[in-house]
């Protein structure tokens, strides 16, 4: 990427302060930007400076950051004054989107939802902003694709898809409206299952992955134990289905 001369306005300085070598590519600046430690925002706190059914500008520090919202979370903000919103920052090849939820099961929902083939963030949002959590978990758990289908976005292959893919999902099940509390044990093994999801495996190879780890394990163990087990437990298999 070239240097900007003074005064000229003809290409955008880079999005973010890395040490690059002229000529990068946009999207490898992107990715590189991705694997920072320091762009994985769990939340924002900070004074509410607009809103709108889609979107939440939040000012923190003198920096405005746009907030992609779906109506559930519009709703439940108030006219002005400091807010939190938790967030999921989401990596495109050209873009780096921001979404924000009112309270953490928005957030464990949306992330549910991106993580079902066909489902990307928009259509999450439009899911989110078409009902509550407690009513669509309530309804993948119970198989009802007529309530899905009601949902604007929702068609009968993508209804039929969220109710096989997340049905049987733990992460699921700790959702509001599909069951009371869970267990410590129960909760460290849907942290470890929402931890392979956001590394891309499917909701139910995640729940697979977790339970042959927990089998090898002693009871207790942390949640990023539990997750390099079942890693090396999929690439060992991975291997030995090639080998044949």
């Amino acid at each position: 990427m070239k240097k900007l001369a003074p005064g000229n306005g003809d290409e955008p300085p880079p999005r973010f302060p890395l040490h690059l070598a002229p000529g990068t590519a946009d999207n490898e600046i992107i990715g590189r930007c991705a694997k920072q430690d320091g762009l994985v925002i769990d939340f924002l706190e900070g004074r509410l400076a607009s809103k709108a059914p889609t979107h939440a500008t939040l000012e923190l520090h003198g920096v405005g950051f746009h907030v992609q919202i779906p109506l559930s979370t519009f709703e439940a903000l108030p006219a002005g004054g400091t807010i939190r919103l938790h967030t999921h920052l989401h990596v495109q090849q050209d873009a780096l989107r921001l979404f924000g939820f009112r309270t953490p099961a928005e957030r464990d929902c949306f992330r549910l939802l991106i993580s079902v083939a066909g489902v990307g963030p928009s259509t999450a949002i439009g899911i989110l902003s078409g009902c509550s959590v407690a009513q669509l978990a309530a309804a993948i758990a119970s198989g009802d694709e007529a309530i899905l289908r009601r949902i604007k976005g929702v068609g009968p292959k993508t209804a039929q898809r969220l109710i096989v893919e997340l049905r049987d999902a733990p992460a699921l099940r700790s959702l509001p409206g599909t069951g009371g509390p869970v267990s410590a044990v129960d909760a460290t093994a849907q942290d470890a299952v929402l931890a392979l999801v956001s590394l891309g495996h499917t909701p139910a190879s995640a729940e697979q992955a977790v339970k042959a780890a927990l089998a090898e394990l002693p009871t207790g163990r942390p949640v990023g134990e539990i997750v390099r087990r079942a890693l090396q437990a999929t690439a060992a298999g991975s291997a030995k289905s090639r080998s044949k």
